[in-house]
């Protein structure tokens, strides 16, 4: 996910692409060898498919420099007429970005399910600053794989693992679930069991 066509990451958009640049300096990536430096006022945004009834997991890096920098992420579901069906959002406010030159907070947004009549999600973040020349970042290569990874999670593993569970014996999964907790709780309250 680090190729980059002037300044805008590879299949993603925005409306204000002026404001929006590829940065490799030491301090401003979190990881890999590029991310993406978003100006006050600026969005980037991506179409992505998706599955009617499944939710989707969109995670990131971010840090801010200046003041008073603000950043939202938001997956919206679209219909084939490009009509907004849901919205789910992410607001990070100015005193939960890290705005350090080489610190980054980790931020994770989970969709509600996709509704029906979807046909894509549209993945989009918008900076805002109070005034001046604010910059914010996102790590768009560990943004996608994470993504990646909840698709991943919610569409095979996690189907997988009910189906097994449907054929488990209701008794046995309560006497398990039971023996679970009552460890958790005798961990909780010996003092002397971490000891051992």
């Amino acid at each position: 996910m680090e190729d980059f066509i002037d300044d805008l990451p590879v299949s993603w958009n925005s409306t204000t692409p002026v404001s929006i640049e590829s940065v490799d300096q030491a301090g401003r990536v979190h990881s890999g060898n590029l991310s993406v430096n978003m100006q006050d006022g600026s969005d980037l945004y991506q179409d992505v498919d998706i599955k009617v009834g499944c939710y989707y997991v969109l995670s990131f890096f971010a840090h801010g420099e200046g003041q008073q920098i603000g950043l939202r992420a938001t997956i919206t579901f679209l219909d084939d007429q490009n009509n907004q069906l849901l919205t789910n959002q992410l607001i990070v406010r100015e005193q939960d970005l890290i705005n350090s030159n080489r610190s980054f907070g980790y931020f994770r947004l989970v969709s509600g399910a996709a509704p029906s009549g979807a046909v894509k999600a549209r993945v989009a973040f918008y900076v805002v600053a109070g005034g001046g020349n604010h910059h914010s970042r996102i790590c768009m290569f560990y943004s996608l794989m994470w993504g990646i990874l909840g698709i991943i999670l919610v569409n095979y593993i996690d189907p997988f693992i009910n189906n097994i569970l449907i054929h488990l014996n209701y008794d046995l999964l309560n006497i398990i679930a039971l023996i679970y907790v009552l460890t958790i709780i005798y961990q909780f309250y010996n003092h002397d069991y971490k000891n051992h």
